[in-house]
């Protein structure tokens, strides 16, 4: 149970959130349009609004952060973009939906450096987002991999188990376990949720399979 103080830092961060112009013109129009503060009860009302808004990005951020290995902070700034789309009328759900869907289609490849709130959730790129995570939410959440290989591979998936430590590393790895283990530990495969660490290091794999064949596909 949170304490006094706790519930004043909260309060105090709304409030921080309410008289910037960071987001949307809704918090100028409040001003605009009555030329003068609200009433403490209207005041009361709007404060409890933006901390529920604040809590609900927490919950988006901290499901980036457990789904990707990430730490990323509850700072203003990191919140900003998920907080503004929560202001926009999106749902909690649906901006949760979308970090599933980009994590599937960028962890493990070049775009995972865009795994960040600020890219994720920015106005021109978040409807597009959306709508892209929609349809792979309703066409039974298909994995990349399993679009683009989708016969197993033995030996990435026993490479794999030896990564994890489910099974005895060999005395002298191939050039291709290696790079994939060094290029799986610099990316937090170890640290990630299972069901997004197996489809990482799968596309890892077939990225360090293609560069070790010259560029061409294996």
């Amino acid at each position: 149970m949170e304490n006094a103080e706790v519930r004043e830092q909260r309060r105090d961060s709304a409030e921080s959130y309410l008289y910037t112009d960071h987001y949307t013109d809704h918090h100028k129009q409040i001003q605009n349009t009555f030329g003068q503060p609200p009433a403490a009860a209207d005041q009361e009302d709007i404060v409890s609004e933006e901390i529920h808004i604040t809590d609900q990005a927490i919950l988006v951020l901290k499901h980036l952060n457990q789904l990707t290995g990430a730490k990323y902070t509850t700072a203003k700034s990191t919140l900003q973009n998920i907080r503004a789309r929560l202001v926009d009328g999106h749902t909690l759900e649906e901006l949760k939906l979308v970090v599933e869907y980009l994590v599937d289609r960028w962890l493990g490849t070049k775009w995972a450096k865009h795994l960040n709130p600020e890219a994720m959730f920015k106005p021109v790129k978040f409807p597009g987002n959306l709508l892209a995570a929609t349809a792979w939410h309703d066409g039974g959440r298909k994995p990349e991999q399993a679009r683009s290989a989708p016969a197993a591979c033995a030996e990435r998936d026993a490479a794999y188990r030896r990564f994890i430590g489910n099974s005895l590393p060999l005395q002298n790895p191939g050039e291709l376990e290696t790079l994939a283990r060094t290029e799986a530990s610099k990316a937090g495969v170890r640290t990630m949720q299972p069901s997004y660490a197996v489809p990482a290091w799968n596309r890892i794999w077939a990225d360090c399979a293609q560069r070790l064949n010259g560029g061409k596909a294996a």
